[in-house]
């Protein structure tokens, strides 16, 4: 390597030893503080280096370890004879040998398996298996409680027969390393459905029971799950509670359905979970359905109501019956037909439209119909311009395409009230507002045609006459004041007046409070037992059990409960998107946050929309439905729904 000269001040060329020589001989001081820089720096680096290795080193053995373990060391000394007698002859005299093996997933109780060998090669075999476990280790039997978690849960969730695990495409998956020999045994499927599935159900169980322990009031919604064809119904309830600023939701049974009616026992499912206490209300599908109860209120299904509304009103009559079968006729015809489908997409391009697929109404719901309406109408000048070209379709005449318009312009507003019940974050609190919002919405404008008028008063009646009971009822008015996106707004005077002296109730009850006439001293009265005098040698004992009686009494709580519902109600309304558990969380109104835990759990909805559910009836009725042992179906619907709630994390 060549550098400059830096004895002088002309270019000339030397290299880094003779530079080094140079500043050695004039310059010694300096030379020898960057000669001992040097070396340190050299030094470090090599130091480095070796951690670098050793750390790769001891990643690669730990790594190693882990999936073939740890190799036994050979202790000093000679070594230990071995009998050559018997296995040979064993072989020889014996056609079937028992040998017994240790199963490795459980420590401390003992689970055999009996491996036949019925030649030499399998007894060889078993013996391998038999050295293999022998040496296994706690992290071996970790990791291969580990792998069995895994496989029950793809066998629960999934809804898969136990005989899965003996199929050979699934042997074929070599769980563990694929490439060295794997310590994990599989097991047959006797052991996961007659050993593992009974000790995860009662994981699961004690899990829901731990995570309702953790509630103070719980809101319970029992729906009934059916299939497109109608052959399989399952009942299901599940549980809502607050803890937090979280909404937490479980299942606390799905059982397919054995008789024309329900076979849910709400008192024995809340006895077995410890919640009958914490119990207040009960969504249900349908009036009709109500369970013999009396201890907690019953609300019916809001979803329902509204679907019902809907195919009164609306979509009821003949004239709406034809229109329906002529758009479904129209949406066939594409979905039949692939040159159809084809000259329609050329119509729509040349008229400037996105080329979307016709949808054809399933007539399982009202938003089917809905939105085979809404795309149609969208496809209106590319099917009058395909019915020009190929004249093979017939479209709606004008005054049809005039009636669909209507009946988009309500059922538009319909289905966004139908996607906010149905949400998961919805509430009770919520039925209020958006029953007035809708009535507003259908009130008939002077400038409206005729036709859209009538079918606005039909819908806005129909409405107020299937939800009449809503602005009577006190835990939903209480509902709607303990939100903060609307407290007073959607409510009265009257209103609020009506359900004071319940929430007073609740409190007390929540507090565990007396009654009010064995609390509420009066002056002109004797002095009651929160101001007894007690004959003992403390001088002051007298004033202090009175004055934490009296801090204590039911008037000093609900004096600060009315200070603080009248700080709450002077607060402004929060954002309509905002979280109003996280708000009761933080907020400083305790006696009103007492009661938000218990009015504010409940949703508007029997959650027969949920997509847990309905994922879960679905693949029970694809993959179990011919299974006839309605005891360990019920446990594996009950497993499923809530592995998959608490996302595998049991």
């Amino acid at each position: 390597m060549k550098e400059l000269s830096l004895g002088s001040s002309l270019p000339k060329n030397q290299t880094v030893s003779s530079i080094k020589k140079h500043l050695e001989k004039v310059h010694s001081h300096e030379f020898a503080a960057f000669h001992n820089l040097e070396k340190e720096y050299v030094f470090n680096k090599s130091q480095n280096v070796n951690l670098k290795r050793r750390a790769k080193r001891k990643r690669l053995k730990e790594r190693k370890e882990a999936l073939e373990g740890p190799k036994e060391r050979k202790k000093p000394g000679r070594k230990r004879k071995i009998d050559k007698y018997s296995e040979s002859e064993d072989m020889e005299h014996t056609t079937n040998i028992e040998i017994i093996v240790h199963d490795p997933l459980d420590e401390h109780e003992s689970a055999m398996e009996i491996v036949r060998a019925k030649s030499e090669e399998n007894l060889e075999m078993a013996f391998n298996e038999h050295r293999k476990l022998s040496s296994s280790r706690p992290s071996d039997i970790a990791l291969s409680k580990r792998i069995d978690k895994s496989i029950i849960d793809l066998l629960v969730v999934d809804m898969l027969p136990f005989s899965t695990v003996e199929g050979e495409a699934f042997k074929r998956l070599n769980i563990g390393d694929p490439i060295r020999p794997s310590k994990y045994l599989l097991k047959t499927a006797n052991f996961y459905q007659d050993t593992l599935m009974p000790e995860t159900y009662e994981i699961i169980k004690r899990k829901v029971m731990t995570i309702l322990e953790q509630a103070e009031w719980i809101s319970l919604t029992t729906t009934e799950w059916r299939n497109s064809t109608r052959s399989c119904k399952i009942d299901a309830v599940t549980c809502h509670f607050l803890h937090e600023n979280q909404k937490h939701m479980v299942v606390l049974q799905m059982c397919p359905r054995r008789s024309k009616h329900s076979s849910v026992n709400l008192l024995d499912l809340s006895r077995k979970f410890n919640i009958v206490d914490k119990v207040h209300l009960n969504v249900i599908k349908d009036g009709e359905d109500q369970p013999s109860s009396e201890w907690f209120n019953v609300l019916q299904c809001s979803a329902h109501l509204l679907e019902k509304v809907i195919k009164e009103s609306l979509l009821g009559g003949d004239s709406v019956e034809i229109l329906k079968r002529k758009c479904q006729s129209i949406a066939d015809h594409f979905e039949n037909n692939i040159q159809s489908y084809l000259n329609l997409q050329e119509c729509q391009e040349i008229c400037g439209l996105s080329q979307k697929k016709l949808l054809v109404d399933t007539q399982h719901c009202w938003t089917s119909t809905y939105l085979m309406w809404e795309r149609i109408y969208d496809q209106k000048s590319a099917l009058e311009l395909y019915t020009q070209q190929y004249g093979d379709l017939h479209v709606p005449s004008d005054y049809e395409w005039q009636q669909i318009e209507f009946l988009l312009s309500l059922l538009k507003i319909l289905n966004q009230a139908w996607l906010d019940i149905n949400s998961d974050a919805a509430c009770v609190s919520l039925i209020i507002p958006l029953l007035t919002m809708l009535n507003a919405k259908f009130e008939p404008k002077s400038g409206d045609p005729q036709e859209l008028s009538f079918l606005k008063q039909s819908l806005k009646s129909h409405l107020n006459q299937s939800f009449a009971f809503v602005h009577q009822t006190s835990f939903l008015i209480i509902a709607t004041l303990l939100d903060p996106r609307f407290k007073m707004r959607y409510l009265t005077e009257n209103q609020l007046s009506s359900c004071h002296t319940e929430m007073k109730h609740n409190l007390r009850i929540s507090l565990n409070l007396d009654d009010d006439h064995n609390v509420n001293p009066s002056f002109n009265t004797l002095p009651t037992n929160n101001y007894k005098f007690y004959n003992t040698s403390d001088l002051w004992e007298t004033h202090d059990s009175s004055t934490l009686n009296e801090v204590n009494s039911s008037e000093n709580v609900f004096l600060a409960f009315e200070q603080q519902l009248s700080f709450y109600l002077k607060e402004p309304l929060i954002a309509r998107n905002g979280n109003i558990y996280q708000y009761w969380n933080v907020t400083p109104y305790e006696y009103l946050r007492k009661l938000a835990y218990k009015y504010l759990t409940a949703p508007p909805t029997s959650l027969c929309a949920n997509e847990t559910i309905c994922n879960v009836g679905k693949l029970y009725a694809e993959r179990r439905l011919g299974s006839h042992d309605f005891e360990e179906n019920e446990k594996i619907l009950f497993m499923s729904s809530n592995i998959k709630l608490f996302n595998f994390e049991y």
